[in-house]
């Protein structure tokens, strides 16, 4: 029975770390096909080409510098905004490359998979070796990817936002904690942004 809830767990928790993986590539597609389309040319392929050996830290920062390049009028809370993004999407991207790049070890497992997978990574603190151990299950990777689907949206909404001739990211979205979310029926505005842009 106990290896029969192992197996299971294991098996979500596998699932649930390739749809991280997509997700979070999509979600870097998105970022650039935004930064892309916000430069002013023609040659988008080439413009991709440039992307194509870049890392997601590179990606995101070359969307930030178009966004202040060719959006110059920016309110106090469109920066606040587009801080707080950013501070977001650096935080994901910089657990994505301790979760891919440390060594994740099988766990034991209860029947709500806990414990599923471990990450560890040996470092140096103070002169001495420590290990920094983290847990993950498959709920952890479920809510790292519902945070990567509003992310994701968020750029959609912000690309469309930069694109008006008087933008305000505050009519759009809106910073709720430390976490940027679209406003009321802005969501649809995204998809419909998404949309315009992988079918051009």
């Amino acid at each position: 029975m106990v290896a029969k809830i192992e197996d299971n767990a294991h098996t979500e928790v596998y699932a649930a770390l390739g749809k991280y993986v997509a997700s979070f590539s999509r979600l870097m597609y998105s970022i650039q096909a935004a930064t892309m389309y916000g430069i002013p040319t023609h040659n988008f392929q080439l413009i991709q080409a440039a992307f194509g050996d870049r890392s997601a830290s590179q990606i995101c920062d070359a969307f930030f510098s178009v966004v202040y390049i060719v959006w110059r009028e920016r309110s106090d809370d469109d920066n606040k905004i587009i801080k707080a993004y950013r501070t977001e999407l650096t935080n994901l991207y910089e657990k994505r490359n301790r979760l891919l790049h440390d060594l994740l070890q099988l766990m034991g497992a209860t029947a709500d998979a806990r414990g599923a997978l471990q990450r560890q990574r040996l470092k140096t603190k103070d002169g001495h070796l420590q290990w920094e151990l983290e847990n993950i299950d498959h709920d952890d990777l479920e809510r790292t990817n519902e945070l990567i689907e509003r992310l994701e949206k968020v750029i959609w909404i912000m690309y469309g936002v930069c694109r008006d001739s008087n933008p305000k990211l505050s009519t759009a979205l809106k910073i709720v904690g430390k976490e940027v979310h679209p406003v009321e029926d802005a969501t649809d505005v995204a998809d419909k942004n998404k949309s315009e842009t992988h079918s051009s």
